[in-house]
């Protein structure tokens, strides 16, 4: 039986602070990661095969969970970077890695409309992602769902012409995951606007 753990880490991205909260289902013990502020993006499994409560098939999930965390991470800072620089054409080496399929198309809409439009974003978003235990989707792995929420309310928009637009909201949801060329990516999402991300 998977129990879970929590740790919360903090990172600096660009020179803005977003609050990253983790809740990852691990087995064997484990705890909060060590030195896990400003560059930590992984989270290492706790679980050794072939102990009394640690099977490899175990410790194989938590592998793979950790590589959907960490892929999150990346195309959450990657996106950040993306917009405050005013978009992109293509998908960046970053976005290739750690997303794929209907969820990369997704951003890249968003990437090529800022680009075009001549927009920057100013300004924070924070997130929080914990691996779930609901179903998945058709056709994916089950022990890649995770549910996330991401909140932009104070960051802003600024518009080719100067113009300051504070447009930023709260969105909630689940992500999929699936193994990509060795790596866990996020390939799809179903999520909503809400009011809070608590």
């Amino acid at each position: 039986m998977l129990a879970p753990e929590s740790a919360e880490v903090v990172m600096r991205v660009a020179g803005v602070v977003v609050a990253l909260g983790v809740l990852l289902v691990t087995a064997c013990g484990g705890g909060e990661p060590e030195g896990a502020e400003e560059s930590a993006l992984t989270v290492a499994p706790s679980c050794t095969p072939g102990t009394v409560a640690c099977t490899a098939e175990e410790a194989e999930t938590q592998r793979l969970q950790a590589q959907m965390v960490e892929s999150f991470w990346m195309q959450l800072r990657e996106g950040d970077r993306i917009f405050a620089e005013g978009g992109v054409d293509e998908p960046t080496p970053v976005l290739k890695q750690s997303t794929s399929g209907p969820y990369l198309d997704f951003w890249m809409q968003h990437f090529r409309a800022w680009k075009e439009r001549g927009n920057r974003t100013e300004g924070s978003r924070a997130a929080r992602i914990r691996i779930s235990s609901g179903p998945g989707k058709e056709g994916l792995d089950p022990r890649l769902v995770a549910e996330y929420c991401e909140d932009s309310s104070a960051s802003m928009t600024i518009t080719a012409d100067g113009r300051e637009v504070r447009d930023g909201t709260r969105v909630k949801g689940l992500l999929y995951g699936k193994v990509i060329e060795g790596r866990v990516k996020i390939v799809d999402a179903d999520s909503d606007v809400v009011d809070s991300c608590e």
